[in-house]
């Protein structure tokens, strides 16, 4: 790349995501067991200096290249099924809907888990790095464990309606 690109990403320490496969069999498959991460992004990066000016056909054939070089062939086979597999990423690439993902979109979910910081493992580090926010009424963005250990109750003061006792 001519131009350099920053980073966008959450501390590492922040939480852990992964895609999970439901099997035909009702077993949970990571989707790096379809799909060889490491691989993919090292095909990329070699086929990226290539088509570093093409246009967007040229970037889209260079994804489905490194697909095609990654993926767990049998697995996909076995789960999914090739033509099946090709119809749903074709659709997706033209048309990137939720519909386009097809019958697939049934059989696989996100899976996360966040370690949020409290007042005693508090980091000014991951805190610069956070990718969650909250936005107040007044418009300012805190990011959000800052805002649960620092912010949250001067706003919760400051905006919430104060309770009127009821006379019955």
């Amino acid at each position: 790349m001519k131009k350099p690109w920053p980073l966008f990403s959450c501390s590492p320490h922040c939480g852990i995501v992964n895609w999970i496969y439901v099997s035909k069999d009702g077993y949970l498959v990571p989707i790096n067991r379809l799909l060889d991460f490491e691989k993919f992004f090292n095909v990329l990066l070699k086929l990226s200096e290539s088509i570093e000016s093409k246009g967007k056909i040229q970037i889209l054939f260079a994804l489905f290249i490194a697909a095609l070089k990654s993926l767990n062939w049998r697995l996909v086979h076995k789960e999914i099924g090739l033509l099946n597999f090709f119809k749903t990423v074709l659709r997706m690439h033209m048309s990137p809907t939720y519909k386009s993902l097809g019958t697939i979109r049934r059989r696989i979910f996100l899976l996360g888990s966040m370690a949020f910081m409290d007042r005693y493992n508090f980091d000014l580090n991951r805190l610069r790095r956070c990718v969650i926010h909250y936005v107040t009424p007044d418009l300012m963005i805190i990011p959000f464990c800052a805002y649960n250990n620092i912010y949250r109750p001067r706003i919760e003061a400051e905006y919430s309606e104060k309770e009127i006792a009821l006379k019955v």
